[in-house]
């Protein structure tokens, strides 16, 4: 009987020690879609933020819009895109990859002439997509972007 005494309360201790951990699970990204951006030096916290996938050759397509639709920045990135930094230059013109702006006033659809979009996270598990992002388009110019998507 001593040692059933000994394993006993190693055992519950033990249990109370991992049960923390086993119970905790976490899906990686964002609970909500979002993405904010300093446009022109104005910060702009986009009010309508979707994302779907199967859009043209299987895109992920990401939307971001003011409430009043007087703004809207578009992302139309490879189905199957890696965690890394990729180039904005005009890419919709032939890979139908890319980023659009669209101004209500200035008019618009604007491509991004250049810039980066660096991709942090993308699991195909949760469907969770996020980055920053950079870039300029005629006479708009996006620092400090950041989205986080599930699509």
């Amino acid at each position: 009987m001593a040692s059933l005494r000994f394993t006993f309360p190693i055992t519950i201790a033990s249990f109370y020690l991992f049960l923390p951990l086993a119970c905790k699970h976490e899906e990686p990204g964002c609970a909500t879609s979002s993405l904010e951006v300093k446009l022109n030096d104005t910060y702009w916290n986009a009010e309508k933020v979707q994302a779907i996938k199967g859009g043209q050759g299987g895109q992920i397509a990401i939307g971001a819009e003011y409430e009043d639709v007087t703004r809207g920045l578009f992302f139309y990135l490879p189905e199957y895109i890696s965690v890394g930094p990729f180039e904005l230059n005009n890419a919709l013109t032939g890979s139908n990859s890319g980023v659009i702006f669209r101004h209500e006033i200035q008019g618009g659809p604007f491509l991004a002439e250049s810039g980066t979009l660096n991709v942090t996270l993308h699991d195909l598990g949760s469907r969770t997509l996020e980055g920053d992002f950079h870039f300029v388009s005629a006479n708009f110019t996006f620092t400090e972007g950041h989205f986080c998507v599930r699509y």
